[in-house]
């Protein structure tokens, strides 16, 4: 029984020992490829307009990276928090996207 146990117990360690010795993960950044795009929405049911940003890759258009907060936006089963947490979720248009 307590060959069993000190197997085990060697085996813990080791692979304790194992996991510590992997380096970090290195944070995910923003790679050059990706540009900031400013979207403003617009909804007159809404006071002002509505300013979010988001990332888009190299070949995407700067509306087309907008297009899922747009999306989200005119979603009433969306759960994301566009607009200063806006719970209107229809009539939102495009205004610029720069």
């Amino acid at each position: 029984m307590t060959r069993v146990l000190r197997v085990l117990l060697a085996t813990l360690v080791l692979g304790v020992q194992g996991y510590a010795a992997r380096p970090a993960a290195e944070p995910r950044t923003r790679t050059s490829a990706s540009v900031e795009v400013v979207c403003t929405f617009e909804n007159p049911s809404y006071a002002g307009a509505c300013v979010e940003k988001t990332a888009r890759g190299a070949k995407e258009t700067p509306a087309a990276a907008c297009q899922p907060i747009l999306d989200c936006l005119n979603n009433p089963m969306c759960s994301k928090a566009y607009c200063r947490a806006t719970s209107i979720r229809q009539g939102w248009k495009l205004k610029a996207a720069d």
